[in-house]
């Protein structure tokens, strides 16, 4: 119980590693994953390590792996063989690295090579395509317009452009005659969203003094610019004279359109479509040479591209280890500090012997245990099972060394707290039953990545089973499985239909939990909100003194007697004083029979308003007078106790000479202890207030929860099984179902989640829990490849 409660002992180890031996040391310790380095040279830039170049190197190598991934990627190939590199020896890996680097470099300008070559091959390829299909759609345009052999054009033409078409007299205002006008024309190709607002563009642009044909391509064709498939149109225009043409080809430009050079004649046209036909001819053979030599380079990089992935991460990650020793120039060795748990002192000289031995040192490292003048990091060995429970906790904050570990708590009382919340036995099958399919199928879900909230759900799957477990146990307590009773035996009955109120039968109360017959009764709100809101409170002044008990147990651990005597113990006083007997109130109501029975609530005001007289109305004991006045007295006292005492001690052995740090490790000031002494008390006065408060929403969601079921229950399934029709029933079923896994299973159960979370974090944990410590992050191999994946 004691290595549960409190984080691993931590030592601080120093390490001379003799310079040959250091790479395959580090590679040895970061097997192990039980030692946290330090940086020995915080302030050096840089480019002032030692290692600079193997880090540079190691990047390059990284970036040319994800390079290779990514040409694996793009050719749809996965990890289909398994080349493993032997690397059994620190020697063996560093060769291996440098045959490595010159391998990697060969197969990258090769892949470079093949991409550019492939890049120009399809361009030409989809440039080629293009133009086929311009003087195939040209063809038909020229012929259509009866131009198939002869570009001109017979237009009548005026003497001058001033002369008027008719004279004053009225007649004709002289000969005209007919004149050949060579037309110009552009073909292309544009994309097919980009059409008609470049014809409107062209016809303002020319004024009309133009003729343009166009024609959908049937098939979407690659753009040679973009190498996207995209749906484009053939176009020709038709137009005179070069300051048209010089519009139009700005406007083309403009638009992105490829042009291409067109015949005029039938016979050029034709035998230019053929050369075209022969050329795409040898570049799909081309391009599928090229295709196929791309693929058989990206399938050996797929069968080895997860080894090197992780070779060069170990390599880089050594090398930015190596960069945080000290180099002795005397002894020509490398200095490393890190800290370690106590226990794996011996692990550590056994990896340092087995480096040296592999790289053949003659000279062994040397590991010696040094004084720390810091605090250590935090470590805790947890389980699959603790595992996320720790998680919960250091969602709040990290422990500091060797204080009280909450998560040991937590495994019992979050998934406790949120079943208060939750409590229905078939809600609780339900989430019990998905927690233990993720634990069934625990090792094939672990391999895949899944989905973001998936993972969630699976990486708390120990949680969710507890959960589910605890909710199971509250439902059978609260009587309700879907919001129905169940019957064991009540001691209750109603004697003849249509009765108000039941009459016992039984001198003996139900069996276990809530009697079914509250269920359904004319005052059930009234039994249910009494019921809860009152275990409500219970569970939050136990949970709350266990939490004050336990900064009891950090005082005593730490030596701080002043803790001890004037936090921990006015604390519990005025928690217990004034909370924890309302508790034992609550306690003697329920096992004392009152024919009139008193409101708590107004016995607990009158505490203060009239502590010396008890109104007979509120009698609950006799001597309830006494008690009372030393409840009060105890709170009133334990506030000065805990606000005084503490800093004028402090200040005292300041004065002489045996303190010189508060309790926050800064220098001492009385002032700013005083201040601090003064928030920390009002903070829990205040708070044992809002905190008790604050557990009533354990009787609110549980209220919330059942009454919601209720609600699904009765106006969708009962309501759809008295109608006549034979399929309601079905078509209710459903709406049930839904209704039950998306706003009961799904929403009410993150809402729980929440709730129980937020207990734990502020109402429990502040009690005793500073949260302001060090994570224990120690080299590891496991957990770089583990952040690289995710």
């Amino acid at each position: 119980m004691g290595q549960l409660l409190r984080s691993e002992e931590m030592q601080l180890v120093q390490i001379f590693i003799q310079y040959e031996a250091a790479h395959a040391t580090v590679d040895e310790l970061g097997k192990l994953g039980i030692i946290q380095f330090r940086d020995l040279n915080p302030d050096v830039n840089a480019f002032q390590r030692h290692f600079v170049r193997e880090v540079k190197r190691a990047d390059e190598l990284e970036r040319k792996v994800r390079y290779f991934d990514d040409q694996v990627s793009k050719a749809n190939l996965t990890n289909t063989a398994s080349l493993s590199i032997g690397l059994d020896s620190a020697k063996q890996k560093q060769s291996h690295i440098d045959d490595l680097e010159v391998h990697f470099e060969q197969l990258e300008a090769e892949l470079r090579d093949l991409s550019s070559n492939e890049e120009k091959l399809n361009r030409n390829y989809n440039e080629l395509v293009e133009v086929i299909y311009v003087l195939k759609k040209a063809e038909l345009f020229f012929s259509s317009t009866g131009m198939a052999g002869n570009m001109q054009l017979e237009v009548i033409e005026e003497d001058e452009l001033k002369t008027p078409l008719i004279n004053e007299t009225g007649r004709g205002a002289g000969p005209v005659y007919q004149k050949a006008v060579q037309l110009g024309f552009i073909a292309g190709v544009i994309h097919q969203d980009k059409l008609s607002s470049f014809e409107r563009v062209l016809w303002r642009v020319t004024r009309g003094n133009m003729f343009m044909k166009t024609e959908e391509i049937d098939k979407q064709i690659t753009d040679p610019n973009t190498g996207e498939l995209t749906r484009k149109s053939v176009f020709v225009i038709f137009f005179q004279g070069e300051r048209l043409q010089q519009k139009v080809k700005k406007l083309c430009e403009t638009y992105g359109v490829n042009m291409y050079q067109c015949p005029e004649s039938y016979n050029e046209r034709n035998e230019l479509l053929g050369k075209l036909q022969v050329q795409l001819t040898d570049l799909e053979n081309v391009l599928k040479k090229t295709g196929e030599r791309r693929t058989a380079i990206c399938s050996d990089l797929a069968g080895n591209i997860d080894i090197w992935k992780e070779r060069v991460i170990k390599e880089k990650s050594i090398y930015h280890t190596m960069n945080m020793f000290n180099y002795d120039v005397g002894r020509q060795c490398l200095i490393a500090e890190g800290w370690c748990p106590r226990y794996a002192v011996d692990d550590i000289q056994l990896a340092l012997r087995t480096a040296a031995s592999s790289v053949g040192s003659s000279v062994p490292s040397v590991l010696s245990t040094i004084k720390a003048h810091e605090e250590p990091p935090t470590f805790f060995k947890t389980t699959t099972f603790t595992n996320s429970f720790h998680a919960i906790v250091e969602s709040y904050g990290v422990a500091r060394y060797q204080e009280v570990n909450p998560a040991v708590f937590t495994i019992v009382t979050f998934p406790f707290l949120f079943a208060v919340m939750f409590g229905d036995v078939g809600h609780g099958i339900l989430l019990t039953l998905i927690a233990a399919c993720f634990i069934w199928k625990e090792a094939e879900l672990s391999k895949i990545k899944l989905n973001e909230m998936v993972k969630t759900c699976f990486d708390g799957r120990y949680v969710l089973l507890l959960m589910g477990i605890f909710s199971i146990y509250t439902g059978f307590m609260y009587n309700e499985c879907f919001s129905i009773p169940m019957d064991f035996g009540s001691s209750w009955k109603f004697m003849t239909e249509g009765d108000e109120f039941a009459t016992q039968i039984k001198d003996t109360p139900y069996p276990f939990g809530v009697d079914p017959y509250w269920k359904g009764a004319k005052n059930e709100l009234n039994y249910y909100n009494s019921l809860k809101m009152k275990l409500s409170v219970i569970l939050g002044v136990s949970q709350m003194t266990l939490g004050i008990l336990l900064s009891a147990v950090n005082a005593i651990h730490f030596k701080k007697p002043y803790n001890f005597f004037f936090e921990f113990v006015p604390q519990l006083l005025f928690l217990l004083s004034l909370f924890g007997y309302m508790c034992v109130i609550i306690v003697i109501k329920w096992l004392n029979v009152f024919s009139h029975p008193p409101v708590l609530l107004t016995t607990m005001i009158n505490i203060f308003l009239s502590p010396t007289t008890v109104k007979p109305e509120d009698q609950l004991f006799s001597g309830q007078v006494y008690v009372q006045l030393a409840m009060v007295a105890i709170a009133f006292i334990s506030v000065p106790w805990m606000l005084c005492f503490k800093p004028y001690l402090l200040k005292r052995d300041h004065l002489a000479g045996r303190l010189e740090h508060d309790d926050h490790g800064e220098e001492f000031v009385f002032s700013e202890v005083m201040v601090h002494q003064i928030i920390h008390t009002i903070e829990f006065v205040l708070g044992a207030v809002s905190n008790t408060a604050s557990y009533l929403r354990l009787w609110a969601l549980s209220l919330a929860h059942s009454e919601l079921s209720t609600v699904f229950w009765e106006l969708v399934m009962i309501l759809t099984l008295k109608l006549n029709a034979f399929y309601f029933p079905f078509v209710g079923f459903a709406i049930w179902a839904a209704l039950t896994i998306g706003v009961l299973m799904i929403m009410e159960s993150l809402s729980a989640f929440l709730h129980a979370l937020r207990l734990h974090w502020v109402e429990f944990q502040n009690k005793f829990y500073q949260g302001d410590g060090r994570k224990f992050i120690p080299f590891s191999y496991e957990l770089i490849l583990s952040e690289e994946e995710a």
